[in-house]
Parts: C-alpha cells; sequence; structure tokens
C-alpha cells in the first residue's frame, strides 16, 4: 500500500467520523494535494484503477458534505455506507482466511444489489459503486497473496 492509498483510507475514516461541513473542507483540501497522483484510466477504458476508486469515493463523498447533503448520515444510503466501510476494515486485517475472504465478497454481491434497487441518477450511487470497486480489488489483492 502507497502513501496515497493511505492518505485516502485516512481521510475516508475522517468522514466517516466526521461527516461535516468543515471536516470535508479539510479532506477536500487535502484531495487537492495528491488530485494530480492518482491517474485517470486510459482513453480507451472505462475500468479505472483501484487507487483511482478511491481517490473517487472520498471526493464525491466530501463534496456532498461541503454542500450540506445528508443522505450519508441515515437511512439506506448510510446504512450501506457503513457497511461498505465495514468490509474494507475487515480487508486490511493480515489475518484473513479464503474463506473470510469469500464471507467479504457475499457482504459485497449482498451491498452491490442494495445498490441497484437506486435510480441510476440517486445520489450517492456512484460513489458507493467506487468503493464497492475498490474492496473487490482489495479482495483480489489478498486472494492472490494467499
Amino acid at each position: 500500500m502507497d502513501d496515497i492509498e493511505r492518505l485516502l483510507l485516512g481521510l475516508s475514516a475522517h468522514l466517516r467520523d466526521g461527516y461535516s461541513v468543515d471536516s470535508a473542507r479539510e479532506v477536500r483540501h487535502q484531495l487537492d494535494v495528491v488530485r494530480d497522483r492518482v491517474p485517470f484510466p486510459p482513453p480507451d477504458t472505462i475500468e479505472q484503477s483501484p487507487l483511482r476508486n478511491l481517490f473517487d469515493y472520498v471526493e464525491l463523498k466530501s463534496h456532498d458534505a461541503v454542500l450540506g447533503r445528508t443522505q450519508w448520515l441515515r437511512g439506506e444510503l448510510a446504512e450501506i455506507d457503513r457497511d461498505l466501510l465495514s468490509a474494507l476494515a475487515e480487508t486490511q486485517r493480515g489475518d484473513l482466511t479464503v474463506d473470510d475472504l469469500r464471507q467479504i465478497d457475499d457482504l459485497l454481491w449482498e451491498l452491490r444489489d442494495r445498490i441497484d434497487a437506486f435510480e441510476p441518477m440517486d445520489e450517492g450511487r456512484w460513489p458507493l459503486q467506487c468503493l464497492i470497486a475498490y474492496v473487490d480489488a482489495r479482495i483480489k489483492r489478498s486472494l492472490e497473496a494467499n
């Protein structure tokens, strides 16, 4: 894991623990510092790197907070976000077994189904999809290491 990924994970935790306009502004300031170091996908593909997905999740969620949008604080969107962040925390454990990773992957599929129930333009859908893609990449990385 590189420094940018650690920073983005820390910023994600910062937003989770203190979702407010002020904390979001602080997060966005730190995102601006690393923005040019997080590559966009090549023009001939739509697949983003895991790092780009994590960056987009933090950027979009912090943008919503700056605008005072509260959908991340309660309701189904907030619940899915918490479940995804819990799954992400699980992928960071060093003692994961293949069975543990399968359980996390099963949870991701359930969360994908819940997200797919939202309308395509619903607020929060794209950031959650970015976070799912990042967590999925972490699972694959862990499976390859096992």
